[in-house]
């Protein structure tokens, strides 16, 4: 095996070694749907890439790509996070192995390729995006970046038309995966313009990858077109100086990657990061008045990169509006001009980085720690953040393990700050929904009832405050004779309107089997638990399902 190859394999061994102790970690936030949830309700190809009416399954993000990826491991692993998270760690692996050939192709040098991608590899500020199972979406699509820049150069270098179908194919997939690669023409031109020798553009591929575009656009607009994002853009000055001090902060996350922070609602000292962006943009414009191509290349790579996440901040949608997992794919571009002056210490650049290197190995090993458990990633991050969310979802893992008084005091101080912040009703009925489970949790079904009944007023549109109410009300008829009848229709008319919101729903359709059941209609009784069956197959409640449809009165149904 040639040296060039030994040391590209090297790379992805350190990729996968940095981050081995994430295997056996759980979930996390999001990951609690994407991993329980996601497959059920996406159970097929049609689900994830053509336009859906199922109000429960309406999406704010078209990124099918990464749905197929859930549902692969699915088929594999079913609810076993084991096999998601080596998912994620394969790609980053992979990912690590194609910028060492991309690399190694534009500058023809095994020792830029190696340090860039060794750097790549270990980087802390990759965390999120591998740790995380659903931060796999920067992962994936850098990916295909990565492929389609490949097979763009290999056209580019050696005139190759058939590389165009490979490009065109790969850059595809990448949009489908997440919308920043869609900035990733600019980026492919930029190379044809400046780095390549022809130093000019070729339209047959740029009418393709045009082309594409236009189409993903179109399928991401019919996919979408049911979904209501209030964008409220902030103005023109906020706007103005977002963007320039969050390129610096992001810049200072890279090369400062201590401290790490899953929710970052805000960008501290912005008046300083203001200038530093500033100041960057300044250096771009003498990089490119004195033609210093390589390193004016791998800025405004940086740059184009990012830009797609910093544009989410100017609005509402994105939360948190800031993430160390959006430089995932910018940070390749800097991890190379780190390498490449350090490259111009000949003989010496291998022993400035390999403390570097073995450093952030050990803070990304160290970070990943934090990852395995929900509780201490929630403990590290409402110590670096004061913001209602990371407090509401602290209170619920806390709920999750059983700490019912911890998890109504974090409760509260989520709800009393999101009230005064102003949140919107949407975040409030989820604060008052957690709150109204501690209650049940506790016993204390009366209080937990007008919990709920505040999240239903907050927002009629959640379905789960709707669920719980019927999950009390079932309960009192089960366990009292007094208003059985009454119980039993208010918790149907409560289940009703949470599969009304939510189609996907299966606890729901559950607790309506057994409110039929109880109330003699074995029918109905039995087309519910089926549904459950269908919806929610090898899980606990299909399981339940079955033990419904086996008690001797439901044999009897014809």
């Amino acid at each position: 095996m040639s040296k060039k190859y030994i040391l590209a394999l090297l790379t992805a061994v350190a990729a996968f070694g940095v981050y081995a102790n994430v295997l056996n970690s759980g979930l996390v936030w999001d990951d609690h749907y994407h991993v329980s949830r996601f497959s059920l309700r996406f159970n097929s190809l049609a689900s994830l890439f053509l336009p859906t009416d199922l109000k429960g399954a309406i999406m704010v993000f078209y990124r099918p790509l990464i749905g197929l990826t859930y549902l692969f491991d699915y088929s594999i692993w079913f609810d076993n996070p084991f096999g998601y998270h080596l998912t994620n760690i394969l790609f980053h692996a992979a990912n690590t192995l194609l910028l060492y050939f991309i690399t190694n192709k534009v500058f023809k040098s095994a020792t830029v390729a190696f340090l860039s991608s060794m750097l790549f590899a270990v980087h802390p500020i990759h965390t999120e995006s591998v740790s995380w199972i659903s931060g796999r979406t920067d992962v994936v699509a850098t990916t295909f970046v990565f492929l389609s820049m490949l097979a763009h150069i290999e056209f580019k270098e050696r005139d190759n038309k058939i590389a165009i179908i490979p490009a065109a194919l790969f850059f595809a997939l990448a949009m489908f995966s997440k919308e920043i690669a869609v900035g990733a023409i600019i980026v492919f031109a930029m190379y044809d313009l400046i780095i390549s020798e022809q130093k000019r553009l070729e339209p047959l591929p740029y009418i393709c990858y045009g082309a594409l575009i236009i189409l993903y656009l179109i399928m991401r607009q019919a996919y979408l077109a049911n979904t209501v994002v209030e964008m409220n853009f902030k103005p023109f000055t906020d706007i103005s100086t977002i963007f320039f001090s969050s390129i610096a902060f992001y810049l200072y996350k890279f090369f400062y990657p201590v401290n790490l922070n899953l929710y970052i609602f805000e960008i501290p000292y912005k008046s300083l990061f203001l200038m530093a962006g500033i100041f960057l943009f300044a250096t771009l414009v003498v990089l490119f008045i004195k033609k210093k191509r390589i390193y004016f290349f791998l800025i405004a790579s940086f740059l184009i990169t990012i830009m797609p996440s910093i544009s989410g901040a100017f609005t509402t949608v994105l939360s948190p509006p800031f993430a160390e997992r959006y430089l995932y794919l910018p940070s390749a571009f800097l991890c190379i001009g780190v390498a490449y002056s350090a490259s111009k210490f000949e003989k010496y650049s291998k022993y400035c980085i390999i403390p570097v290197v073995l450093v952030l190995a050990i803070l990304t090993y160290n970070r990943n720690e934090l990852w395995k458990s929900e509780l201490l990633l929630w403990e590290d991050t409402i110590k670096k953040t004061n913001h209602w969310y990371p407090k509401s979802e602290y209170a619920r893992t806390l709920l999750s393990q059983g700490k019912l008084n911890e998890a109504l005091k974090a409760s509260e101080e989520s709800l009393s700050q999101a009230i005064s912040e102003n949140t919107n009703a949407k975040s409030l009925s989820k604060i008052y929904n957690n709150i109204g489970r501690v209650y049940v949790e506790d016993g204390n079904s009366d209080t937990a009832t007008v919990y709920f009944n505040k999240a239903i007023e907050s927002s009629r549109t959640n379905p789960i405050p709707y669920h719980n109410l019927g999950e009390i009300l079932l309960t009192k008829a089960k366990n009292e004779r007094n208003n059985r009848l009454f119980n039993l229709k208010q918790a149907e008319s409560y289940f009703t309107k949470a599969i009304e919101n939510d189609p996907y729903l299966f606890e729901s359709y559950l607790g309506l089997g057994d409110v039929f059941f109880m109330s003699g209609d074995l029918k109905t009784a039995e087309s519910c638990y089926l549904k459950v069956i269908k919806l929610a197959p090898n899980t606990s409640y299909s399981a339940e399902a079955v033990k419904g449809l086996l008690r001797p009165e439901m044999l009897k149904v014809k």
